[in-house]
C-alpha cells in the first residue's frame, strides 16, 4: 500500500507527540473504518463514527457526510458521562470523511471518498478510499473555541500550497467542511456536528411506536439550520 492509499484508508497520520497531547487532554478521535455485514438484511456497508472535540490549545475532530456532500443520517447516537469523544456512528455504502485537526490557529484538514466495491461471485466487497481534498497547516485567526465562537460552522481555514497558490475546497463538501471545523474548536463537545438525525428509527417502529420527527432530536446541525 503506497503512502497516499494509506492515507486515503487511515486518515491524517499525527505525529507521536501530538498523539499524546490528544490523549493527556481527554480528545478522542476514531477516523477508522470497518466494513461489516448486516445478519437481517445480508448487506455489507461501511461503519463509521464522528468523533473528537477540542480543548482551546487544540482538537481533532472526524465527521461523516453524503458522497453529494449532504448531511448523513446517523444509526446510533452515543452519550456518555465523558466529553470530546465518540458522538454517533453511521452506515452507510458510500459516504465522505472530513478529518481534521487543530492546534491553536493552525489546521491540517483532510477529505476522503469511500464506497464498497462488489466482490467476485458473491464475495465480501472491498473498501475503496480516494482523497478529495488535503490540507495542510492552514489557518483561521478567528478564536472559534473563544470570544469568537459565534462564527463557529460558519467559516474554515485557508490552505495554500508550497508555491503560495490558495488550494480551493471543493465546492460541495464546504458546508460540510465548516462543521468539521466547529468540532475542532467544541471544547467540552458532546454532540454532533456533521452527522444528523435520522428521518424514522427501525427499533420504534418495529414496536409499532410511531417515529420520532428528525427535527425534535439534538443535531448541532439541525438548531443551526432553524
Amino acid at each position: 500500500m503506497s503512502p497516499k492509499q494509506r492515507l486515503a484508508l487511515l486518515g491524517l497520520r499525527l505525529p507521536h507527540l501530538t498523539l499524546k497531547r490528544l490523549q493527556k487532554s481527554g480528545i478522542y478521535c476514531v477516523p477508522r473504518l470497518a466494513v461489516v455485514q448486516q445478519r437481517s438484511t445480508r448487506r455489507y456497508l461501511i461503519r463509521a463514527h464522528e468523533s473528537g472535540g477540542a480543548v482551546v490549545e487544540l482538537g481533532c475532530y472526524c465527521g461523516f457526510a453524503m458522497d453529494t456532500g449532504a448531511p448523513l443520517g446517523w444509526f446510533q447516537r452515543v452519550e456518555t458521562i465523558g466529553v470530546n469523544g465518540l458522538h454517533a456512528r453511521a452506515l452507510a455504502t458510500s459516504l465522505v470523511r472530513i478529518h481534521v485537526v487543530r492546534v491553536m490557529h493552525t489546521y491540517d484538514l483532510l477529505v476522503t471518498a469511500h464506497k464498497l466495491e462488489p466482490g467476485d461471485n458473491g464475495q465480501r466487497p472491498s473498501l475503496t478510499n480516494s482523497i478529495l481534498f488535503q490540507g495542510r497547516q492552514g489557518t483561521l485567526e478567528l478564536e472559534l473555541w473563544g470570544k469568537d465562537k459565534d462564527f463557529r460552522g460558519r467559516v474554515f481555514p485557508i490552505f495554500y500550497d508550497r508555491a503560495g497558490d490558495q488550494l480551493e475546497i471543493p465546492a460541495q463538501f464546504t458546508d460540510a467542511v465548516r462543521r468539521a471545523i466547529a468540532g475542532v474548536t467544541c471544547c467540552g463537545c458532546e454532540h454532533t456536528h456533521l452527522l444528523t438525525a435520522p428521518e424514522s428509527f427501525p427499533s420504534l417502529d418495529s414496536a409499532g411506536a410511531k417515529p420520532a420527527k428528525a427535527e425534535d432530536n439534538k443535531s448541532e446541525y439541525a438548531s443551526e439550520r432553524r
